[in-house]
């Protein structure tokens, strides 16, 4: 139970990590930037998600969302759940306080881990999903 919690809380400081880097990098650019933090946040977390249901589905031939509408389910309580974790409670400022010192050398280093992360979720949903309608006519 202990290591069970252990990684949970490495998995959440992950996150707060990337809402923290992308509310600081869209501070630059766009008028609501913890939204935009919020969105990369979530569509990170899906895609992991539905990554791992194909990588079940793939393995097991056992199909753990049927409909799609469910997709939009989950992904529309995603967004509300983390809303309320992040912007509701101003978490950003907590975030900037732990982070905002970072040496720089270190941030260049995580930001291309969240980068590659992100690219690699994004290209394995597309992979899988390609092999799976195209090569495997599933």
């Amino acid at each position: 139970m202990k290591n069970i919690k252990l990684l949970w809380n490495r998995i959440r400081n992950l996150f707060d990590y990337i809402y923290y880097r992308s509310v600081a990098f869209y501070e630059k650019y766009e008028s609501l930037p913890k939204i935009s933090g919020l969105m990369v946040l979530v569509t990170l977390q899906f895609c992991t998600l539905h990554l791992i249901f194909l990588i079940i589905y793939a393995l097991t031939d056992y199909l753990i969302i049927k409909d799609k509408i469910y997709l939009v389910l989950i992904l529309a309580v995603m967004i509300v759940f983390q809303y309320r974790y992040y912007i509701s409670t101003h978490r950003y400022n907590d975030f900037k306080r732990k982070w905002g010192k970072e040496p720089k050398k270190q941030r260049k280093k995580h930001g291309i881990f969240i980068i590659v992360s992100f690219i690699l979720v994004i290209l394995l949903n597309v992979a899988i999903s390609f092999i799976k309608h195209n090569i495997l006519g599933q």
